[in-house]
């Protein structure tokens, strides 16, 4: 299948710099269309078609997001990607194109992708990359109420909310900003990669870092940012793409119950450690919060709390009692021996089984337990329960842990459906799996 990707680049007043992005195109072999939109200004017209490149005049100024917006809405159909560069980037890397439309095809339907812009490296997408699903949902690139800044710090925020940002360190696009920074500068003076033209001094003024500051936080504050990754991830659970996410499953909860249907009618946590997850179970209307602890200290600290229901043993697959291997972070404490963690105490415990602790009140489970996840559901009565939160591990941490991937074929094989998963880092070391049963919507 040929997937096809637009680069719109805003521009105005710099036909030096086309000149230069345009022998970039050729120099790394971009199979990527171009479209240089500038505003209708006689005097600038001519040189920037002169340059040769592709060229579409507009009859007046919208500014970077405005420009972007309309572009990117009118052409979302003819492509599967949508993508944006500055006048001031330039591509280094010989295939870059092909390198990011291969991994926005890995994210079909929604994805973003951004390289190295020798300058904030890391930090930010000041050229990106998305899926054309993205805008032809939201119905813009930015949002609309932004002129030029806080652009990247959308993309930034909407990807790892969606946990579909990937950015990608073998691409470079350069930077070539008047304040961009050569790698391994750290401090002195610098005259950055350009001179501070008229365009700079307009778009980084103060006025306007406070108008689109203004208009950023507006867009997070009103809801308008939620709706964006709602619409979104509707889009995803309808292509039955599981959801990863940089967010904590606690801020996760109310948008996944609400999106299968589920009741707050019992929660039990078994794993409960401070009860740090309690006042988002409150929030949502819980009629009824289990937790469940192992260690005697902390379960009289749960004791504390108003409105719940402290059950100090550990679950497992049979009744019995169990060895409590605490380490120095009580929350890392598990039945299992640590491998790197130092053993500070150790502690016999009950067993219980968590088909015995819950009954038909309780309709969610959250499992935390250190590497003993698939012995709580072995003990668990899984038809009582509307959705199922297991942490799990991509590295060993403990002895006979499972990996995440045989937590997630073992609830498959007790005929649940993965949902979602919520890193608790970058690279996914920890993370937290949501589970529905196989017939649930």
């Amino acid at each position: 299948m040929t997937f096809r990707m637009l680069v719109i680049v805003p521009s105005r007043g710099r036909p030096h710099n086309i000149v230069r992005l345009w022998k970039a195109w050729h120099d790394t072999g971009a199979a990527a269309d171009l479209l240089v939109v500038v505003d209708g200004d006689p005097d600038n017209v001519d040189a920037y078609r002169a340059t040769g490149a592709p060229i579409y005049v507009q009859d007046t100024n919208l500014g970077l997001v405005g420009t972007l917006n309309r572009h990117a809405v009118a052409n979302a159909d003819r492509y599967e990607a949508i993508g944006f560069m500055g006048d001031d980037h330039v591509p280094r890397t010989v295939g870059w194109d092909w390198r990011i439309c291969s991994v926005l095809a890995d994210l079909a339907p929604v994805g973003l992708a951004y390289g190295d812009d020798l300058d904030r490296r890391r930090d930010l997408p000041t050229a990106v990359f998305m899926s054309s699903a993205i805008v032809r949902t939201l119905g813009y690139m930015a949002p609309p109420a932004l002129w030029h800044l806080y652009c990247d710090s959308y993309w930034r925020k909407l990807g790892n909310r969606l946990g579909r940002l990937r950015r990608l360190d073998d691409v470079v696009i350069e930077h070539m900003h008047y304040r961009a920074r050569p790698p391994g500068w750290t401090r002195g003076p610098y005259k950055g990669k350009a001179p501070k033209d008229d365009g700079y001094r307009r778009v980084n003024a103060k006025a306007q870092y406070a108008a689109d500051g203004a208009a950023w936080r507006h867009h997070i504050n009103s809801g308008r940012m939620r709706e964006d990754v709602h619409k979104l991830r509707a889009l995803l659970h309808a292509a039955g793409v599981v959801e990863q996410s940089l967010r904590h499953w606690t801020d996760a909860l109310p948008d996944l119950m609400a999106q299968h249907g589920i009741q707050a009618r019992g929660v039990v946590h078994v794993g409960a450690h401070l009860g740090e997850e309690v006042p988002t179970y409150r929030r949502l209307g819980f009629a009824r919060i289990v937790l469940v602890e192992p260690h005697p200290t902390l379960a009289d600290e749960l004791r504390q709390l108003a409105g719940v229901e402290v059950v100090q043993a550990a679950c497992g697959a049979q009744t019995g009692t169990a060895t409590l291997y605490v380490t120095e972070k009580t929350m890392q404490s598990s039945l299992l021996p640590p491998v790197r963690k130092t053993v500070q105490d150790r502690v016999t415990v009950p067993v219980r089984r968590l088909a015995d602790i819950t009954d038909h009140k309780v309709n969610v489970a959250v499992v935390d337990v250190q590497g003993a996840e698939l012995d709580v559901v072995a003990g668990a009565d899984l038809g009582r329960l509307d959705l199922v939160i297991l942490e799990a591990h991509t590295r060993l941490r403990y002895e006979g842990q499972p990996t995440a991937q045989e937590v997630v074929d073992a609830m498959r094989g007790r005929g649940w459906r993965q949902v979602a998963e919520y890193w608790h880092d970058p690279k996914g070391k920890n993370r937290d799996y949501a589970f529905v049963p196989q017939d649930r919507p």
